[in-house]
């Protein structure tokens, strides 16, 4: 689950977002944000993404 392009925002991403801005706050609790960032697909940087470098022009980069 995850926007991951044009999907639709549903409330269930939503909800899930909400979740994560409380364990990306300021001070983070380690423990937590790995649990919940490792357990939900949706919140992974995805597999390609698309870099617009101002010079460079837009390019799809592969991280993984």
């Amino acid at each position: 689950m995850g926007t991951g392009g044009n999907r639709e925002l549903t409330d269930a991403i939503r909800e899930l977002y909400d979740r994560a801005s409380l364990v990306a706050c300021d001070d983070v609790p380690f423990d937590a944000a790995r649990k919940l960032f490792g357990e939900n697909e949706g919140l992974r940087t995805p597999k390609t993404v698309l870099s617009l470098a101002p010079f460079n022009g837009p390019s799809e980069v592969i991280l993984r």
